[in-house]
């Protein structure tokens, strides 16, 4: 079974919702965390490791240089309740190519 201590660096999505709250809580301390908040969150939310999700994937490439193993822990979500048709690109960016983006500054 793999446990925390077995990744070089965690990023955390969605780490000031309910769940990443408790979970970044629930970390050991001394784990190399990347958190990932929405541009929005982010003036208020800095601290080390916080990036925005607007940042460029050169940019997330950077931040997780070095890193042999990376887990990535996306808990951020868009939701739409209507569900509606011209919702779709805005869904499908948030919730599938913006994890997207993250696996691929780290290969």
């Amino acid at each position: 079974m793999l446990q925390i201590g077995d990744w070089d660096r965690i990023v955390l999505t969605g780490g000031s919702g309910f769940l990443g709250r408790r979970l970044r809580a629930a970390l050991p301390s001394g784990t190399d965390v990347v958190e990932v908040v929405s541009p929005a969150r982010f003036a208020s939310h800095q601290q080390v490791g916080t990036m925005s999700s607007a940042s460029s994937t050169a940019a997330f490439a950077a931040r997780l240089a070095g890193a042999r193993s990376i887990l990535l822990l996306h808990l951020a979500t868009r939701y739409v309740p209507s569900g509606a048709p011209c919702d779709i690109d805005e869904l499908l960016e948030s919730n599938v190519m913006f994890p997207s983006q993250i696996g691929r500054a780290h290969v």
